[in-house]
């Protein structure tokens, strides 16, 4: 090539550079503008406080304060908000200890996983190996559990693969990536290197045991989990982002059946509607009411019944019936 040419290639490598350069710069610019806008709702000049009468959350209005955590009133989830001056990815949190799952963008991005103090100070971190998904904390507040994509941004697709990960709140892996834990349905353990795992719910009052969804060769499946024997036994079929309730006797979760949760209790089946389009990576979150029943709301870190013990058909006494199982276990690229 000549020299001619070779000026040419440079010239335009070099335009190219800088037209990205400034859209970048224009883009972030726009960004700063929009998180320092006045927020689209109202927010409360107070600092956030967390309290048993109160609803956790990630603010996203848009506007100041976009991304933070918040706080408002359980007797009016629409009411005005108070922000704390920390930003999450996702957050989950008890009266006793926040979970706050966060990427930290510069020039290398990582992402990491930060305890809090209800005063909202940092008490301890730990890094995660991709983007935030989801978290919970056990109710006895020992247990935190993270769920990343480590590719892929979305379960709506099937080209993604997921890290789920069991800690203390201190930060000391309890159980690492559930991945490495025996997936057995109808007994047979699945092997498929597709293998992925998410949404983890802990089982009140036994430390030992937690339910999450097990996806593989397109199938999912609801599994409980035991951390001692590291093992994950489908239960259900085609159940997503389980959430026990507080006594531990149903599971909220989400099903692919156009725009409505299914909901399927010890004794009956039945319907609730879902408020999202069924494209949205929602989760339900049980709230307790003052006279003590419970009733569950869809969150953004989603809903049908089971008995945490067994698995139902729907049909007026539980059953136990077969999980149908992947048709193929050979190990292959995962996605």
């Amino acid at each position: 090539m000549s020299r001619a040419r070779w000026g040419i290639l440079l010239v335009v490598t070099m335009l190219v550079i800088a037209a990205a350069g400034a859209y970048a710069a224009t883009a972030f610019g726009r960004f700063q503008e929009s998180r320092t806008a006045a927020s689209t709702v109202r927010v409360g000049s107070s600092a956030a406080v967390l309290d048993k009468a109160s609803v956790l959350f990630r603010n996203t209005a848009p506007g100041q304060g976009y991304g933070t955590i918040g706080v408002v009133p359980l007797s009016d989830p629409a009411g005005e908000r108070s922000l704390a001056a920390v930003a999450c990815d996702r957050v989950y949190g008890t009266l006793q200890h926040i979970v706050c799952l966060k990427t930290n963008r510069g020039l290398v991005t990582n992402f990491e996983a930060v305890m809090l103090t209800p005063d909202w100070r940092q008490a301890g971190s730990w890094s995660l190996p991709g983007i935030p998904s989801r978290t919970r904390i056990s109710p006895d507040g020992s247990l935190v559990a993270t769920t990343v994509f480590v590719s892929g941004h979305s379960y709506g697709n099937g080209s993604f693969s997921t890290a789920t990960s069991i800690a203390s709140v201190q930060g000391g892996t309890v159980a690492g990536n559930l991945e490495d834990f025996a997936l057995l349905v109808n007994g047979a353990r699945v092997t498929a290197a597709d293998r992925n795992i998410w949404g983890v719910t802990f089982a009140p009052g036994q430390r030992d045991t937690f339910y999450a969804t097990a996806a593989s060769s397109g199938r999912i499946w609801l599994v409980k989990g035991s951390i001692s024997a590291r093992t994950l036994t489908a239960v259900h079929d085609g159940v997503e982002c389980p959430s026990l309730s507080p006594d531990g006797t149903r599971i909220a979760y989400k099903k692919n059946t156009g725009v409505r949760w299914p909901r399927t209790g010890a004794s009956r089946t039945s319907i609730w509607p879902a408020g999202r389009k069924p494209c949205c990576p929602s989760r339900a979150a049980w709230m307790t009411r003052s006279n003590g029943s419970t009733t569950r709301r869809s969150s953004m870190d989603s809903p049908a019944t089971v008995p945490p013990a067994t698995a139902t058909s729907g049909r007026s006494t539980p059953t136990r019936r077969p999980v149908r199982r992947s048709t193929s276990s050979t190990p292959g690229r995962r996605p």
